[in-house]
């Protein structure tokens, strides 16, 4: 009996205090507004070194990147990536455009290309 008393109380404490979103704890809350300049749709790949396509965006696109890494896979001279959180991909920062790296936070815990 004290055994179901107890398991109830600790089940209680976890249900009150829900899981945080991780973005927001790590600072990634805030997005940026970004567009693709390519001239045609760009892949949003699964990490930003292998070139292994999750998804395709669209030329002109809109999208919202919550972080960025500097040393990722080239893509004509630029190893920038950006990390989409919503769509859970990458988009090389050689497609968007100039403004889009102002103020966005870098992705920690992203390791080089090895």
């Amino acid at each position: 009996m004290k055994l179901i008393l107890l398991s109830l109380i600790s089940l209680t404490g976890v249900l009150a205090n829900p899981i945080a979103n991780p973005d927001a704890e790590a600072g990634l809350a805030k997005r940026a507004t970004c567009h693709l300049i390519s001239g045609s749709s760009e892949g949003c790949d699964w990490d930003p070194f292998h070139a292994q396509r999750r998804t395709t965006v669209s030329q002109g696109g809109t999208i919202h990147p919550t972080c960025r890494i500097a040393n990722g896979r080239n893509v004509g001279g630029n190893k920038g990536w950006d990390w989409i959180a919503e769509w859970g991909c990458w988009v090389s920062a050689h497609n968007t455009n100039d403004g889009c790296k102002t103020g966005m936070p870098t992705c920690d815990g992203v390791g080089s290309d090895g």
